[in-house]
């Protein structure tokens, strides 16, 4: 609410799993998903966009825990085009967006 933000999830290991960022408030929330793939706490990072000066206020909600069914695969994969193709959009890099998001 109020800023806009990047929000990244790291597995137990460190490794970056997903990052969403709706540049300039594309997208009305950022939503991460994700499959554990290994045991252990994963973490969510917040970081305001831009300027490290900016400030203002945001909520994170764990929507759902459970063991994944097989169209969470699908489901994540299609999130995984959304959040490259808008990397791409954010580099104005259109085409490379638009296949993504095909």
């Amino acid at each position: 609410k109020n800023i806009d933000v990047i929000v990244s999830l790291f597995a137990p290991d460190r490794k970056l799993v997903v990052e969403m960022d709706g540049k300039n408030g594309s997208l009305w929330r950022e939503m991460v998903s994700c499959i554990a793939e290994k045991d252990g706490l994963y973490r969510i990072e917040i970081k305001a966009y831009g300027a490290n000066d900016q400030s203002g206020t945001y909520a994170v909600k764990l929507a759902e825990m459970r063991k994944s069914v097989p169209f969470d695969r699908k489901r994540l994969t299609a999130e995984s085009h959304l959040s490259i193709g808008i990397n791409f959009d954010n580099q104005s890099k259109y085409r490379e967006a638009a296949q993504e998001y095909e």
